[in-house]
C-alpha cells in the first residue's frame, strides 16, 4: 500500500479545547468512520493526542501531518450496504426524453439483494417511470453526510406493475402516497440492477465493478 504524507497548514480553523485549556488536534476516527480500515489518522507535529468535543477554539495557524497507508473498501457489499442501509435519502438518475441527465431525491429502498439489485417504490404517473421505459439506464447515489462518504452505483431499471411484485415492498403506511393501497394503478416498483460503481471516501475514488 501507498503510504501518504502530508503537511497541512490551517488557518482559522477550529479545534477542540480540554478540560485544562489546552488546544487539541483531532485523533484516529471514531470505529464507525474507520469500519473498512480507515486511513486517516490526524496527528500534531509533536504527535497524536485524543480527540474531544469539551469546546471548540479558534486558532490562528496550526501546522500538522496527515498519513497513513491507503486502504480501499476491502468488501464493497458490506460497506456499501451499510451506507445503503442507514440512507435516509437516496437519489437516482435518469435520461430525459432530449438525452439529458435528471436526478431525483427518493426514500430510501425498500429492498435489496447486496448491492446487485435494489427495489424502489414510486409514482406510476412519474416521469421517471416514463422515460425508464424508454430508457433503462440509470444510477442511485447514496451519502454518507457524517464522513464525507458516498457511492454512485449505475445500472438500469425495470418498472414493475405486477400484484406480486407491488406486495413485495408493500410497507404499512404507504397509503400516505398511494391512497388505494397495494393495487393503487399510481404505485409501481422500480427494480435496479448494478453493473458496476464508483466510491468515494477521504479524498479518493475507487471504480468497481458488481
Amino acid at each position: 500500500m501507498p503510504y501518504i504524507r502530508k503537511e497541512i497548514r490551517l488557518e482559522n480553523f477550529l479545534f477542540p479545547r480540554s478540560r485544562n485549556g489546552g488546544i487539541l488536534c483531532p485523533g484516529p476516527q471514531c470505529a464507525e468512520a474507520n469500519d473498512e480500515g480507515s486511513p486517516w489518522a490526524w496527528s500534531c507535529l509533536f504527535g497524536p493526542v485524543p480527540f474531544t468535543l469539551k469546546g471548540w477554539e479558534k486558532c490562528g495557524v496550526i501546522n500538522f501531518i496527515l498519513g497513513g497507508d491507503i486502504k480501499m473498501m476491502r468488501n464493497p457489499e458490506e460497506t456499501i450496504g451499510k451506507m445503503i442501509d442507514k440512507a435516509k435519502t437516496s437519489f437516482i438518475s435518469y435520461v430525459d426524453d432530449s438525452g439529458y441527465p435528471v436526478t431525483k431525491a427518493m426514500l430510501n429502498p425498500r429492498e435489496r439483494k447486496g448491492i446487485k439489485v435494489i427495489w424502489l417504490s414510486t409514482n406510476t404517473s412519474s416521469n421517471k417511470v416514463r422515460c425508464f421505459n424508454n430508457n433503462s439506464k440509470a444510477s442511485l447515489y447514496f451519502v454518507d453526510k457524517r464522513f464525507f462518504r458516498g457511492v454512485s452505483l449505475i445500472g438500469n431499471i425495470e418498472v414493475l406493475e405486477t400484484p406480486e411484485a407491488k406486495e413485495k415492498i408493500w410497507r404499512e403506511g404507504d397509503e400516505m402516497y398511494y391512497k388505494e393501497g397495494v393495487t393503487d394503478p399510481d404505485y409501481c416498483v422500480l427494480k435496479f440492477t448494478a453493473v458496476k460503481g464508483r466510491y468515494y471516501s477521504n479524498f479518493k475514488s475507487e471504480d468497481f465493478e458488481i
